[in-house]
């Protein structure tokens, strides 16, 4: 089964439990696509590629299943103010996206999160910059990067204003190891 969203049109998942993503069996058309998660599950059966068109995290969205969830689009997705983007164990969250922008995850707020619940942060070498929001982590949790110097790494905060700090919640017992590539902080206070 698949669904798509047809060009410039919006779904809007509300306490949805997803069965069975991946590949590209949820997938908007074109760029113009949007799809907004709105307190959703989801258990991926394989890698998922999110590879066009736009989502927006509403509550919270939550990734379980020892797969990979690849944003391969070019177009900006948003986590709201006061929601997440959850993954959970084994599950590895990878910034891979088509064109060479580093800052298509946009955090609307301090309060935006991803959350790392033994699970993993990915970006090839294309590098990911996350300014405005928080990364929570939970259990043993991982940054990996298919960086080879530092301006391909992937960048916390933006040097310039501390309204762009990420703020990182360690929780207790918990671990953020960085495991390859280049990871660069960049807040500050």
């Amino acid at each position: 089964a698949q669904i798509k969203i047809e060009r410039g049109s919006t779904l809007e998942l509300q306490g949805v439990r997803l069965k069975a993503l991946g590949g590209n069996n949820l997938k908007c058309e074109d760029d113009s696509g949007l799809i907004i998660f709105n307190a959703c599950k989801t258990r991926l059966a394989s890698n998922y590629n999110f590879e066009s068109g736009s989502f927006y995290v509403d509550y919270k969205f939550d990734v379980k299943g020892s797969y990979t969830f690849n944003y391969k689009s070019s177009q900006v997705s948003e986590i709201g103010m006061c929601s997440a983007f959850r993954f959970f164990p084994g599950t590895t969250f990878s910034y891979c996206p088509s064109v060479a922008k580093r800052d298509l995850i946009y955090m609307n707020g301090s309060g935006a999160c991803i959350c790392l619940n033994d699970a993993t942060l990915h970006s090839t070498t294309t590098g990911m910059q996350l300014t405005n929001g928080k990364i929570s982590v939970y259990g043993d949790s991982y940054i990996t990067s298919d960086a080879v110097r530092r301006a391909e790494g992937i960048i916390f905060g933006d040097g310039e204003n501390e309204n762009n700090d990420i703020n990182i919640e360690v929780f207790p017992g918990a671990t953020l190891d960085l495991l390859s590539g280049y990871l660069v902080y960049k807040n500050v206070n």
